[in-house]
């Protein structure tokens, strides 16, 4: 029951922010290799720290900061009107920043369910 209202909620917040345009930036390929490479960073680096929960931990941060740079990159290169606003790319950040935090919630409900 509870990983069914978690999942209602990722795809609420899904259909609140497509509904209301808050965000407009397209996610680029760059953007995707850049979340692959730290997402596996991510793993390898908390992993050795927080055992566990670094796999899992590791891969969202990690995932998120590479979303995060290269987008960052991606928007510096463009010229000013073709830019994203502030407030929308910070939108979609906070946007998959919070269904990936469901997403790590949801396995870890999941994986203490199995395994308890």
């Amino acid at each position: 029951m509870f990983l069914m209202v978690l999942a209602i909620l990722a795809e609420a917040v899904d259909f609140w922010a497509a509904s209301t345009n808050i965000h407009k930036t397209k996610v680029t390929g760059g953007s995707l290799w850049g979340a692959a490479i730290g997402a596996g960073a991510g793993m390898i680096i908390l992993t050795p720290v927080f055992w566990g929960p670094g796999i899992w931990g590791g891969f969202f941060l990690g995932g998120l900061a590479g979303l995060l740079i290269m987008e960052w990159f991606h928007q510096s290169q463009l010229k000013s009107p073709d830019q994203a606003t502030r407030g929308a790319f910070f939108a979609m950040i906070g946007q998959k920043m919070l269904k990936g935090f469901l997403s790590v919630v949801m396995i870890f409900v999941s994986l203490s369910n199995i395994y308890s």
